[in-house]
């Protein structure tokens, strides 16, 4: 039982590497050089935030869902330490709020940053889903080396 998991993990991983590879050669990125359009973009000032607000900055973002996450697994920890809980009562609940939250976080972050970073929409939609298959491939692949 456990070799057949094994062989499943191996062939995934496999696979996994070769789209890597292939993605990876299929465009010339070892020649790209990032360099500023004009002499106004080559240099940054506190001044010029072209109406920017608050909430666009990523670092915003980030430090929300750290504390966010630091919340729910300390609630979760809470929930499980206690010996009066109901244990197959919200587990259920519990995962499916859990997965929600990190998928919705994920695709519409993805989404956002990338229309923020001037790519056309129709590219941000393939990289959400590039992104979200990922994190699928990666769910399916700690199933089976979990089971």
């Amino acid at each position: 039982m456990v070799s057949s998991h094994v062989t499943s993990m191996l062939v995934m991983g496999i696979l996994a590497g070769i789209v890597i590879a292939a993605i990876a050669r299929s465009r010339p990125w070892h020649q790209y050089s990032p360099r500023a359009t004009s002499d106004t973009e080559a240099g940054w000032s506190p001044d010029d935030q072209d109406g920017q607000s608050v909430l666009s900055g990523t670092g915003l973002w980030a430090g929300a869902f750290v504390l966010l996450s630091v919340g729910a697994i300390a609630g979760v920890v809470v929930f499980v330490s206690n010996p009066a809980a109901p244990t197959g009562l919200l587990s259920g609940p519990i995962a499916v709020a859990a997965g929600l939250f990190v998928a919705v976080y994920v695709v519409l972050g993805v989404y956002i940053t990338a229309t923020q970073r001037g790519h056309p929409k129709s590219l941000a939609a393939a990289e959400t889903a590039t992104v979200t298959g990922a994190l699928f491939l990666l769910a399916v692949a700690t199933q089976l080396i979990g089971a």
